[in-house]
């Protein structure tokens, strides 16, 4: 019994020099616990308030953008130009302007403002796609290219991807790059169709429309009648069936889907 007691005061003496230990090291080391608690409280303090940064700053960058899409697709109204451009579309609930170039510029100033004043946001990235659309408006074709090859470098995946590669298709063939732009649709087209980087039935109307663009007719017609074939249902199957001519025309006849809602 006794050496039982023993080493029940044996263990209790250890737990006990065990706790004067313990607090002896929190006495000898409080100010550095308490740098450590302060420094951790400041991490996740810093880390809070650059997530709302972060978001205040995507959230200003939406308010403008919003404002450079309706200043960009803005109506026309000679009467506008009665006012001053900038101060009349902000006074205005539905912005108009005296002409195109007066609305082109200031969408323009607002799309820049937007890419430069809060980069590394989605607002940001698509104001460049709609600063290169300016760009090829004005007359600047390297500039538009160097936008959008930028855009689909860092945003492959966006929703605006596909748009923007078709943009530059439009782009090569305004500048006489027909060769080049049927070269890749082709690649395209053999590809699986998992990894094609447009549906198939953009890259079918677009490949028709470079052979259009060349002089390849027949190919033009062949390649738009195989879309509506193979993609009745597509929105751009109507258009194909007319420019593929009578023979494309037929392929829906008698019990088929009326023009339109192929």
């Amino acid at each position: 019994m006794n050496q039982r007691l023993t080493r029940k005061e044996i263990k209790r003496d250890e737990f006990v020099e065990a706790l004067e230990r313990s607090a002896g090291f929190v006495e000898r080391n409080a100010r550095i616990l308490v740098a450590s608690a302060v420094a951790a409280a400041v991490l996740v303090l810093a880390g809070l308030g650059a997530w709302l940064w972060v978001g205040s700053r995507t959230t200003k960058a939406n308010e403008v953008l919003t404002q450079a899409l309706e200043t960009y697709s803005a109506p026309i109204d000679p009467a506008a130009g009665e006012a001053e451009g900038s101060e009349a579309e902000a006074n205005a609930d539905e912005p108009s302007f005296p002409d195109v170039a007066t609305r082109r510029a200031r969408a323009k100033e607002l799309f820049q403002q937007v890419r430069d004043g809060y980069g590394m946001t989605d607002p940001a990235d698509v104001a460049a796609v709609y600063l290169g659309q300016i760009a090829a408006e004005e007359g600047q074709p390297d500039e538009a290219r160097r936008l959008w090859e930028s855009f689909l470098d860092d945003h492959g995946d966006h929703i605006l991807a596909g748009e923007v590669r078709v943009n530059l298709f439009n782009l090569s063939r305004e500048q006489g790059r027909h060769d080049e732009v049927a070269a890749e649709l082709e690649a395209m087209l053999a590809a699986a169709p998992d990894d094609r980087v447009l549906p198939g039935d953009v890259v079918l109307n677009e490949l028709a429309t470079t052979y259009e663009a060349m002089g390849r007719g027949d190919e033009a017609r062949d390649t738009w009648q195989r879309l509506v074939e193979e993609y009745p249902q597509s929105a751009l199957a109507s258009a194909a069936r007319s420019k593929a001519g009578p023979a494309a025309g037929g392929l829906l006849g008698g019990g088929g889907l009326p023009p339109g809602l192929g």
